[in-house]
């Protein structure tokens, strides 16, 4: 199995961690219960720690049906507008374990849509980082946006 790729939803005062399965055509899509944890770098880091676990399994490519679903994610912020998601100042992340590193990129500030990721903007950490440091990247990153 093994990670690949973690998304997390940042909206309001909580990160929504879907467990993302990885299909035969290289599609990463939610496969199961997401996991949550509060703005705050330890349990954050604990909550991606279970994640990176649980890794990508291999799934089946989503039918057009599974597609219309909602999915545990959506259900839990309420809408399936990532248009919408973006006008209230939710913030979309990905986290990619890549062999010449972990990439953390984030949707940009001034997106349209949260699945719109700037990975021309991401930041590299070392294999072997400490997930409380990437943590606490993702959290100041949120915060700057917040207040900014």
């Amino acid at each position: 199995m093994g990670i690949q790729q973690a998304a997390m939803i940042i909206a309001h005062e909580k990160v929504y961690l879907p467990k993302l399965g990885r299909t035969p055509m290289g599609l990463y899509w939610e496969c199961g219960p997401y996991l949550e944890a509060p703005l705050d770098v330890n349990e954050l880091a604990r909550t991606l720690a279970s994640v990176i676990d649980t890794g990508n399994p291999v799934i089946p490519h989503p039918t057009q049906e599974e597609f219309r679903k909602w999915t545990p994610t959506e259900k839990a912020l309420g809408t399936r507008s990532y248009r919408k998601l973006a006008q209230q100042g939710v913030i979309s992340c990905a986290v990619s374990w890549l062999e010449s590193g972990i990439a953390v990129a984030f949707s940009p500030p001034d997106a349209k849509d949260i699945q719109v990721v700037d990975y021309s903007s991401q930041k590299m950490f070392p294999l072997d980082a400490n997930l409380s440091d990437i943590c606490q990247y993702i959290l100041s990153e949120v915060k700057a946006r917040r207040n900014g």
